[in-house]
This record gives structure tokens, C-alpha cells and sequence, in this order.
């Protein structure tokens, strides 16, 4: 009788999943947020079908990318039973997808950051006074097809497979993504970090490893409104006792590349605070902050605040993984 009963409500469940998946998504991506147009059911590929199918594509575990696109279309196909069905092929797909992938691109990013704040709310939006997102950059391997080489390029070894280079940046009280960038193997995660500055929320403190430490790169921050807190590596020459700031204080330090005084005088050096942390074997990390006042961020603070860049055992960011190179659905050649 058990087994009876579990049979017959199976399709109950199966038809009733694919309503309850679609108010799920609706609450962070409701449908106000796409082209009205999309309403007109002579549309087969509108905004909103092609996100949602974009969206179920990129979860699907099925290793083929028809498959992908075959299982991710009747899932869209189930949520809107009453409307025209969307095109059969992938390839008309992409192309719908290619024409309008910049402007829906923006739009989600900017209405999903803002479910970001929403739903951190005011207890765990801000961290020590500042809104704490990390900032990190990492290779992922691409299959090895002509495309990605094309696309992406090697920043290995010889006979290596393609590589895409991601940087994210990660609101460090949720763990959620903030924003990503991808390029190809040999990108500058600098460079990425200055494409996305744009994007930081007010009193942002951005944290990160010794490879965003760049006189450009913390200027721009700085000239931005934000903060930072950024390991340092012994490649870094810091300076002493310039004068340039009001008040000299124990840890205040100047970064001034070389380049900077002799081609631009016009470019001050940039007044820095030097933390130094110890952790229980006594091995030390050294961070600059252009914070240079200790009681808003001090060395206790950051230490048992989670705010420590990658390396300390601290909280600290990672690059999530990237579109599946072969989907066709994220920046990958296709």
C-alpha cells in the first residue's frame, strides 16, 4: 500500500516542481525586471525565457550540451505551460541569447546586488564600519577545443590545456558574489579589479592578497571613496618619514614607486597605515590600509574580525567556478 501511494503521488510532485522552482526564481528575478515586450506570448525567446533557460542550463548536471539545453528548455517549457513554447534548437537559442547577453548581463548583475544588501540586511550588511568585499583572482582549466585556445590561450606549459582567468569579488559577512570578471589566461587581475570599481557599494572595505598592492590600482580605490586592506609582500618597497602626512604615527609608511618620482611629480605618495599580525607559531603578515585612523580598524580588529586577506586564518574569498567552458551560456568560446 506504501509503495502504491508513493507511485501515484509522484506525478503530483513532478508537475507541481517546475510552478514552485519558478516562484522561487520570480522572487529575486521578477518579471517586472524584463523587457515588457516579453509579455506578448508571440515572442518565443523573450528576456525572461532566455535568462531562466540560460539559469537551468547552468545548473543542469547533464554532461552533454544538448542535453543541457534540451532538459533546461521543458523545464521553461513547464513553468509557462499556457505560452508559446520557446525555439527547439540551441543554436537559435544562442543567437537570441548573443543579441541581447550585454544588456541583460547589466541589468541582472545591478538588480541581484541589490538583493545582495537586501538580503544581508542592516545586521550583517557592514562589518567594523565598512562594508567588507573581498577581492580575488584564479585560473580555471577550459577543454582543450580550438575555441578556448583561440579565445582564452595557454599560461602554462606547453601542450596545456586553456585557461580562463577569473576575478570575483565577494561580500565577505554573506559569502555571496558581488561581481566577476572573466579573460583570458594571462589577464590582470588588477585590471579586472579597476573594470569593476564601478561597482562597489559605498564605505566599501575592499580586502585582498599581495597581488592588488599597485600604486594605480589603490589610488583609483582611493579617489573612489573606498578603503582597503591589502597584504604586502617583501617586492613592495615602503617608505618612511616623508612628511607628507599631518601626523606621523607608529606604522604610517608611504608607498612611492620609483616611476612615480622621477616621471609625474604631480602624483603624490600615498599615506599608508602598516599592519603587522602574528599568528601562533609567530609567522607574521604584513597589510596596508590607507584606514589611518587605528580605532576604526585596528590590528585587534582585523585579526579577530575576519577580515584578513587570503593566507591569514581568517574569513577569506574565493573565486567561484566559471561557466562551464563548453555551454555556450557564459563568456566561454562556444
Amino acid at each position: 500500500m506504501f509503495r502504491k501511494h508513493t507511485e501515484s503521488c509522484e506525478p503530483k510532485i513532478q508537475s507541481c516542481y517546475p510552478q514552485t522552482l519558478k516562484q522561487a526564481i520570480d522572487r529575486h528575478l521578477p518579471h517586472s525586471l524584463f523587457d515588457p515586450d516579453g509579455v506578448k506570448s508571440s515572442f518565443r525567446w523573450c528576456e525572461r525565457l532566455l535568462t531562466l533557460c540560460a539559469l537551468l542550463m547552468a545548473w543542469s548536471m547533464a554532461d552533454v550540451l544538448a542535453d543541457r539545453f534540451d532538459e533546461a528548455r521543458r523545464g521553461v517549457v513547464a513553468m509557462f505551460p499556457g505560452r508559446r513554447r520557446p525555439g527547439k534548437t540551441y543554436q537559435g537559442f544562442v543567437n537570441a541569447l548573443g543579441n541581447k547577453s550585454d544588456a541583460l548581463l547589466g541589468k541582472i548583475a545591478e538588480h541581484l546586488r541589490g538583493e545582495v544588501r537586501k538580503a544581508a540586511g542592516a545586521r550583517h550588511w557592514e562589518h567594523l564600519g565598512f562594508v567588507p568585499i573581498g577581492a580575488d583572482g584564479s585560473k580555471f582549466e577550459c577543454p582543450k577545443t580550438l575555441a578556448n585556445e583561440l579565445e582564452f590561450g595557454c599560461a602554462g606549459k606547453k601542450k596545456s590545456t586553456p585557461q580562463q582567468f577569473v576575478t570575483t569579488l565577494l561580500h565577505l559577512p554573506t559569502g555571496v558574489i558581488w561581481e566577476y570578471m572573466t579573460g583570458p589566461a594571462r589577464s590582470s587581475e588588477r585590471h579586472h579589479v579597476r573594470e569593476m570599481l564601478p561597482t562597489l557599494p559605498k564605505n566599501t572595505l575592499l580586502i585582498a592578497d599581495a597581488g592588488f598592492t599597485g600604486y594605480d590600482l589603490l589610488t583609483m580605490i582611493q579617489t573612489a571613496g573606498h578603503s582597503f586592506l591589502i597584504r604586502v609582500g617583501a617586492n613592495v618597497r615602503l617608505l618612511l618619514k616623508l612628511g607628507y602626512a599631518l601626523e606621523e604615527k607608529d606604522g604610517t609608511v608611504y608607498l612611492w614607486p620609483d616611476e612615480m618620482q622621477k616621471k609625474d611629480k604631480q602624483k603624490p605618495p600615498l599615506v599608508l597605515r602598516l599592519i603587522t599580525l602574528c599568528d601562533g607559531r609567530n609567522r607574521q603578515m604584513h597589510l596596508l590600509t590607507n584606514v589611518l585612523d587605528e580605532s576604526r580598524l585596528s590590528a585587534t580588529a582585523v585579526k579577530c574580525g575576519g577580515t584578513a586577506p587570503p593566507g591569514h586564518p581568517g574569513r577569506a574569498p574565493r573565486s567561484p567556478d566559471p561557466p562551464d567552458a563548453g555551454s555556450g551560456v557564459g563568456r566561454t568560446a562556444g
